[in-house]
């Protein structure tokens, strides 16, 4: 049996603004509205035919930095059924839509144990100089805003990584959001907390940013795309990471027929 376990935003659906980017020949269609009922995500029809059967006989795991909130606003996602989702970059696991009260234990009881209090974590450094809105707390799990990136100093980013990192923290700039979260919340750790409990022989991952690394080091098979954040150059020696040439949704395809391709 393969367990699939994948990145959502720009590895699987992708916003109005990178399908511009990346234009399809294929049809697409909605999978996500925003609050006032505006398109916000879209797959192609090819990809979620497969995303589809892959569900269907294979173990899929959606695994995103989203908000419980924010998931089950990817209405695609959500009729899929997945048994098992992983949002709040590790957080939260929902089975068949319910919270996992134990894994929510077992991850906050970790968090207080090794990182500072987020009551006072963001006192340690002023960020205001490179906030374009304000800090939210997701899931009381951890923060994100948005930035300027012209006026984020890369050696003053450096010293702040380092000085977060001995609170128990990590920084990490996505793009043009800047994410603070507790160094032991990560994606891998609750993918390999179902992981303990699945019956499969092959692990594929997939994902575009640094919040998915250890999750790709750790599958079987994993890929990156062109259009990612993740630094080839730093993983030559994991020759199991194909770091593709495609961009968008031809990337998406290429992934999820690699997956089905290991069925045969």
């Amino acid at each position: 049996m393969i367990l699939f376990t994948s990145d959502l935003d720009r590895t699987l659906i992708y916003s109005r603004r990178m399908m511009a980017m990346y234009p399809i020949v294929d049809d697409s269609f909605i999978v996500e509205t925003n609050l006032s009922q505006q398109p916000r995500s879209y797959m192609s029809v090819a990809t979620y035919t497969l995303l589809q059967q892959i569900h269907r006989d294979f173990h899929f795991i959606p695994v995103t930095t989203r908000s419980v909130a924010e998931y089950k606003r990817i209405q695609g996602m959500v009729q899929l059924q997945a048994e098992n989702v992983v949002t709040s970059n590790g957080g939260t696991i929902l089975r068949h839509g319910q919270i996992d009260e134990k894994w929510q234990h077992t991850i906050r009881d970790l968090i207080a144990q090794t990182a500072v209090s987020k009551d006072i974590v963001l006192q340690h450094f002023d960020f205001s100089n490179w906030q374009t809105t304000s800090f939210v707390l997701v899931d009381e799990l951890f923060y994100v805003c948005k930035v300027d990136i012209e006026k984020i100093e890369h050696d003053v980013l450096y010293d702040v990584i380092r000085q977060f990192a001995d609170l128990g923290w990590r920084v990490i700039l996505h793009h043009t959001k800047l994410y603070i979260l507790p160094l032991v919340l990560t994606k891998e750790r609750a993918v390999q907390y179902l992981k303990n409990e699945k019956n499969y022989t092959v692990h594929i991952a997939a994902g575009d940013s640094m919040m998915d690394v250890q999750m790709n080091i750790e599958a079987d098979f994993s890929f990156v795309p062109a259009h990612g954040t993740i630094d080839q150059a730093d993983f030559l020696q994991h020759d199991h990471i194909h770091f593709s040439e495609k961009t968008g949704l031809a990337f998406t395809e290429e992934v999820l027929r690699f997956v089905m391709s290991k069925s045969e």
